[in-house]
């Protein structure tokens, strides 16, 4: 019965989580301008700063900051282009699941493992961006916060 239920809540977060993500893309993609890039049509939208996301039907909208700067357009170009956007819900409601199984003992090491897991697979998406914008621009991307050391790209 438990395990049911903490099943159901899994469920319902992903949709959650999806549900949230795409109405804020429909709402804010009628102050974007179409695009083609490379073959794709994006949809390049003003923000503060650089980031990307894909909607379930495929339209591809990539904010661009207030400064220019090519090398975070590229980054986030490697994003639209590889990243697969639909996992993003799944994975974030990846780490909740566990903590409605918290009467179980083995509970917390799925947290754990969850956990490691999905920061490992969010830090193979970034280094796949980070090649494209080094491929395309000849510089090397910095994020604007470098990790200092390995324990951080695990926290």
């Amino acid at each position: 019965m438990e395990v049911a239920l903490a099943i159901e809540t899994y469920i319902a977060s992903v949709a959650f989580f999806t549900l949230l993500r795409e109405l804020r893309a429909y709402r804010e993609l009628k102050n974007c301008t179409r695009k083609t890039v490379m073959g794709r049509e994006i949809y390049e939208c003003p923000d503060v700063d650089y980031y990307s996301y894909k909607t379930l039907n495929g339209k591809l909208l990539l904010y661009k900051g207030s400064t220019e700067d090519e090398a975070a357009y590229y980054h986030e170009l490697g994003h639209l282009f590889f990243d697969n956007f639909a996992l993003d819900p799944l994975l974030a409601s990846t780490v909740i699941f566990p903590i409605f199984l918290l009467p179980f003992p083995v509970s917390m090491l799925v947290l754990a493992l969850a956990f490691i897991a999905v920061k490992w697979f969010r830090k193979l998406q970034e280094r796949r961006a980070d090649l494209f914008a080094y491929e395309m621009t000849g510089q090397k991307y910095k994020p604007v916060r470098p990790e200092r050391n390995k324990l951080e790209l695990i926290l």
